[in-house]
């Protein structure tokens, strides 16, 4: 048997110096580095993953100018004005991410304006367009792969089947968003409203209006950007907003082929361990980040054969704690696993070499729930040489559960043609509610199905060290 001598081994450079990397992870083979937990001040500032040959430096915050935000202009409380505070403030929030951003207005056409001219976003009679294409919108967005967006509006929609329906065209401008490395978080505020709803369902007339009205803001980025932004209105400069957010009052549902790589992984998937072939101990070093790590011992391990006496530590999946908030990621998954064996310590993925296969018995089901039994005999009997491994296991998702919890709001705050607009929130105040909003939301369900299906990505998993011993 070897003995602990064989001491803990670091990352190190060519000069024998230890490495500093702009990102521990990048020590480690890419498959692994979303399950490996980053310590905290390595992940203050989100890395944007920009796409190839592309950096996302500037986001475009996109404003609906049709006539019908005028209404939200006219709140009659001074100090819940969440439209003007999402526009004065945006620039803000977005520069603490290290994001320029500038002003595309939408209606009949797309005006740009510099972030200075702000202001007149805020006056009313900036609100003229007869309506706005949305589906232009999001075009546009698609177009311009790897650039963070955000869209401000009331998400009014007529029927697919109607003309000049933009709801009809989303589908695929909206699939390929989802389907080139960036997420989509929808934000929904019941905010104060006092105007006019037009363009009703056919045949219904205009509607004046005082209460509560659905605001949306749309948001468009990289799962870490979006996380950021999140962060940002839970701290938002203007105390209503920022109260908005902490007490429910602004609803999110985000959706992502990978909604949980914004969350810290576990750095301890397997928990406690009391197993006697099984120690956890130290193996290697990499500063910045953190592995659940141990020594196998080989002897031991075949001695127990066929003992099975549920001490082997298990992760299962998938957890919801694990997800970003208000992820829409229910569903159905399959498993894999991946092995790699350490043969460097220059600090690099090269340091890893492919291991061996694991077999498919590592792994039950029960329900939704998958598990994996890090079992020392098994192990014992498949990695073929003493030395270092990782071992990563996870869970892709294959199908979608289509209005899961994420989602139910944005059904609830719905109406169409034959249905009434009117909804009493929890704290009595009357809600009147978007035009087949449920349809976009299922389009966004859609959307996000299809993106999964053209590039199937892990959902969740665990990484860990293994130090196998004869």
């Amino acid at each position: 048997m070897l003995v602990l001598a064989l001491g803990l081994t670091s990352c190190r450079g060519d000069a024998g110096n230890e490495l500093a990397a702009r990102n521990p992870l990048d020590c480690f083979p890419a498959e692994a580095r979303p399950w490996i937990h980053r310590e905290a001040a390595e992940r203050a500032a989100p890395a944007r993953r920009a796409a190839p040959g592309r950096r996302a430096e500037t986001a475009r915050i996109y404003v609906d100018r049709s006539g019908s935000m005028v209404g939200y202009l006219r709140s009659e409380r001074e100090s819940e004005r969440p439209f003007e505070e999402l526009i004065l403030n945006l620039p803000a929030m977005l520069n603490r991410q290290g994001l320029a951003s500038k002003y595309r207005a939408f209606g009949v056409d797309f005006l740009d304006l510099d972030t200075d001219d702000r202001n007149q976003l805020a006056t009313r009679g900036f609100y003229s367009s007869p309506n706005s294409h949305l589906d232009d919108v999001f075009e546009a967005i698609a177009a311009e792969r790897g650039r963070p967006a955000l869209v401000i509006s009331d998400l009014w929609m007529s029927h697919p089947s109607e003309p000049n329906s933009a709801l009809g065209s989303l589908n695929e401008p909206l699939t390929r968003i989802l389907a080139d490395g960036r997420s989509i978080a929808v934000y929904g505020i019941a905010a104060p409203f006092n105007g006019v709803i037009d363009d009703m369902p056919s045949g219904e007339p205009a509607v004046r209006f005082t209460g509560a009205h659905p605001l949306f803001l749309v948001a468009v980025g990289t799962d870490e950007q979006l996380a950021a932004l999140d962060e940002a209105l839970f701290n938002a400069p203007t105390p209503h907003l920022a109260g908005a957010m902490a007490n429910g009052q602004v609803r999110r549902t985000l959706f992502s082929p990978t909604p949980a790589l914004a969350v810290a992984a576990s750095a301890d998937p397997f928990g406690a361990v009391d197993h006697p072939a099984l120690q956890r101990i130290p193996v290697i070093e990499v500063p910045g980040s953190r592995i659940q790590q141990f020594r196998l011992d080989r002897g031991a391990a075949l001695r127990m054969v066929g003992n099975r006496d549920g001490s082997s530590p298990t992760w299962s999946g998938p957890r919801a704690e694990g997800f970003a908030r208000g992820s829409v990621w229910q569903g159905t998954f399959r498993t894999r696993t991946r092995v790699w064996q350490r043969r460097g310590d220059s600090c690099t993925a090269e340091d890893w070499l492919d291991g061996p296969r694991l077999p498919d018995s590592f792994w039950t089901q029960r329900g939704d729930s998958h598990s994996f039994m890090l079992r020392p005999d098994a192990l014992a009997a498949e990695l073929p040489e003493e030395g270092i491994y990782l071992i990563a296991g996870e869970l892709i998702r294959t199908s979608l559960v289509r209005r899961g919890a994420a989602v139910t709001w944005m059904y609830d705050w719905s109406f169409g043609a034959g249905t009434s607009p009117n909804l009493t929130l929890p704290d009595n105040r009357p809600l009147f509610r978007t035009l087949y909003l449920s349809e976009f939301a299922r389009l966004l369900e859609v959307a996000l199905a299809d993106a999964a299906a053209r590039r199937p990505a892990p959902v969740q998993g665990f990484a860990v060290v293994v130090r196998l011993e004869d």
